[in-house]
């Protein structure tokens, strides 16, 4: 998630289950992860725990993200008409 959230300069976030279900253990560490010029990423918020419920808060500054996508492109040589095709259904 940290690799999608710094090749797309936008926020992720992750939540899973915490604790024991029937018979599956599930490990928490939620996060909030975003883009963080001149770094790749960076977590904004967590891991959360991995024993007890928790709940993650993060601001997110939108205005930032288009600086950066501004001065890495990311989206520049996006082309939907190649794959417009198969979204189309």
């Amino acid at each position: 998630m940290v690799a999608r959230a710094g090749e797309n300069l936008f926020y992720v976030a992750s939540a899973d289950l915490v604790g024991k279900e029937l018979t599956m253990e599930f490990a928490g560490c939620s996060l909030i992860i975003g883009p963080c010029y001149p770094k790749l990423s960076r977590i904004y918020a967590g891991p959360a725990s991995k024993e007890v419920e928790e709940m993650l808060v993060a601001t997110l500054d939108l205005a930032g993200v288009h600086k950066v996508r501004n001065i890495i492109p990311v989206f520049r040589d996006r082309r939907p008409e190649t794959y417009a095709p198969l979204t189309s259904k």
